[in-house]
């Protein structure tokens, strides 16, 4: 099988030669590398042209069209019968193509693999400061609409084939176009955790310098994606329904804490009512008190 990866970027030169360098050190080669450069502001032809990888080739966009457009843009331009995304702020550990190649091997049922991660801090790229899979697989068709068990875009590899299927990432979506993915292609063949942390996963301390770091993004993600799946969550079983609507709500609430806590708490409310968990119910203690807590 031949592995295509595509990691889009934006403005990131130093981050980008990080994730380049990850793929290009890859205990199993990648078959190409496709960098979409969504109109950053410095000679990035300059840069890549320097780094004399020849499975590396690069697209420059002429404006800015954001993640989902970018991505689909370079994986129209990929040869590969494996399709994997790397953000251009994370980066891979040496075995993740080896290790998620030999999962499709061994079943070929297989629509999706995921990988788990390594989170690090901007300001510290090399301290690991916690680990986060969610160790779910199999068919999770129904299951993926209670929440991302998948995770991020870095960590996937998937079958090309599929990919395409399904008609790649949603472009309307401004964020957690990754999930919107998941939800189709595992509706077309199982998913596994491939038992690793094969992703270095930079958490940013200014939200803004994140990846669909606005909070208003995932406002309008989540209403978007609720509105999307609207036939498919009628035919959940009740309490999976609600909890699914609820998780969506949850995720603005996320997006809006370090920013507009008002905010945060109008979607708290919301995600309480759609489904009362205890997590949601912490959220609405007062400010006060939840910095108290140290929450």
């Amino acid at each position: 099988m031949k592995t295509s990866v595509v990691i889009v970027t934006k403005n990131r030169k130093d981050f980008l030669l990080r994730a380049i360098d990850s793929v290009v050190n890859q205990s199993v080669k990648a078959y190409e590398i496709i960098v979409v450069d969504d109109a950053s502001d410095y000679d990035i032809k300059s840069v890549i042209n320097n780094l004399n990888v020849e499975s590396l080739k690069l697209i420059i966009n002429p404006k800015s069209f954001g993640g989902a457009i970018a991505r689909n843009i370079g994986a129209k331009a990929t040869n590969g019968d494996i399709l994997m995304f790397l953000d251009d702020d994370d980066a891979w550990q040496v075995e993740k193509i080896q290790t998620q190649l030999e999962c499709f091997k061994n079943d070929e049922k297989l629509a999706l693999v995921y990988s788990g991660r390594k989170i690090v801090k901007d300001s510290n790229l090399s301290l690991v400061i916690r680990k986060s899979a969610s160790k779910k697989g199999g068919d999770i068709s129904k299951l993926i609409f209670e929440k991302n068990y998948v995770g991020i875009t870095s960590a996937v590899a998937m079958k090309k084939n599929i990919f395409n299927s399904v008609g790649g990432f949603d472009e309307n979506l401004p964020c957690r176009q990754d999930y919107d993915l998941w939800i189709r292609i595992s509706a077309h063949g199982n998913v596994a955790w491939d038992k690793k942390y094969s992703v270095i996963y930079t958490l940013f301390a200014n939200p803004m310098n994140q990846i669909s770091g606005r909070a208003d993004k995932h406002e309008f993600a989540a209403d978007y994606i609720i509105n999307k799946y609207s036939s498919y969550l009628d035919n959940l079983p009740f309490i999976l329904k609600r909890k699914s609507i609820a998780e969506k709500y949850f995720s603005v609430l996320k997006s809006y804490r370090r920013t507009d806590y008002k905010k945060s708490l109008e979607y708290a409310f919301k995600s309480f009512v759609s489904f009362p968990s205890i997590k949601t119910l912490i959220l609405l203690l007062p400010q006060t008190i939840l910095k108290a807590l140290g929450i």
